[in-house]
């Protein structure tokens, strides 16, 4: 999970957020109800949104840093960081700092889950290198801080554990990527998959 620099909301966003919030708010089931929730509505604007969002983690997933489509081999979606369902965060549904272009992975582990220790990618005081660092013989994220009892140490855990930052397939895949003594250029015409395994000399190491 790489510094992710947030920018203003999109103007869009801006004139109708209050509007489209409130006419979600306003879909909440009664108590009484048997009725289930009306399914959630980006009012068209999904496709912009995300491509605003991609620009802001370099079109990669905000969590894996997996490069998305089209120059890499993930999808993307919009994440709600404190999610939107009514029971939780449903003021937030259309609010600019709450949301993250995400791969489907990494979303589908998060599912609706929150905890105030995750790390925001966009917070100003965060940076890979003072929560984790990169194994390279294993392919994990390693918490930084060996104290656990630390709240960095807590962050990182509870970020992993959410996001599933080390689940089988990724770590392979940061592996296959470190080991490889390819250049460059050979991994999604010159993007590097994870920006977080460090290139000398033209390689990957």
């Amino acid at each position: 999970m790489m510094k992710m620099q947030r920018n203003k909301a999109p103007q869009y966003l801006k004139d109708n957020q209050a509007k489209w919030t409130q006419e979600y708010l306003n879909k909440k089931p009664k108590p009484e109800s048997k009725n289930k929730p009306s399914s959630f509505y980006w009012h068209g604007v999904y496709d912009q949104l995300l491509t605003d969002l991609k620009k802001l983690s370099g079109k990669r997933c905000a969590f894996c840093d997996r490069p998305m489509s089209p120059i890499g081999d993930t999808e993307e979606e919009i994440e709600h960081f404190k999610p939107k369902s009514y029971n939780k965060y449903p003021e937030l549904a259309f609010e600019w700092t709450n949301l993250y272009p995400i791969c489907p992975k990494c979303n589908k582990i998060k599912g609706s889950r929150f905890s105030d220790l995750l790390l925001r990618p966009d917070s100003n005081n965060y940076g890979f290198d003072k929560w984790f660092w990169f194994n390279p013989f294993t392919g994990e994220l390693d918490i930084k801080s060996d104290n656990k009892k630390s709240i960095e140490y807590k962050q990182a855990e509870k970020t992993i554990e959410f996001y599933g930052l080390n689940r089988t397939k990724l770590v392979e895949r940061r592996k296959f990527v470190s080991k490889s003594k390819t250049k460059n250029k050979g991994f999604f015409g010159g993007v590097l998959p994870f920006r977080y395994i460090k290139i000398k000399k033209g390689i990957f190491h």
